[in-house]
């Protein structure tokens, strides 16, 4: 059931990625790859803002959730909206956010209540 991922960033500066299928080994590779490069654009006082949503989400691999684990801890990675995520989503939330000890990530209904709550979030980071 593999399919990908599909990363995008937005004219409001949210990069977009929706995850569909396996997140296997081959897509944690294809993830770094491409999103690398946002995260290397990105400060602590500017961090990355994001929207994740799911499409058929499949199997999540122990080493995508190592990697998304370690990515989380990174100080350039900032408020992580999950918009209508499946319970499978919610679940990889919650060990990304026990295992990088941070609170940034957090489920929505729709979009635009994700839009509001990451402006916030971004907010309470000016120096």
């Amino acid at each position: 059931m593999t399919m990908g991922i599909d990363i995008q960033m937005s004219k409001d500066g949210i990069l977009r990625t929706e995850f569909s299928g396996d997140l296997d080994s081959s897509i944690v590779e294809q993830f770094r790859r491409q999103f690398t490069p946002f995260i290397e654009a990105s400060t602590p006082e500017s961090p990355l803002k994001s929207i994740v949503t799911f499409d058929q989400l499949g199997k999540i691999s122990f080493r995508t959730r190592r990697y998304m684990t370690e990515l989380n801890q990174d100080s350039r990675y900032g408020a992580v909206a999950y918009v209508q995520p499946p319970r499978k989503a919610r679940i990889l939330a919650q060990f990304i956010q026990k295992g990088s000890h941070r609170n940034n990530i957090q489920f929505f209904d729709s979009e635009q209540d994700a839009i509001n709550w990451i402006h916030q979030f971004n907010e309470r980071l000016v120096f």
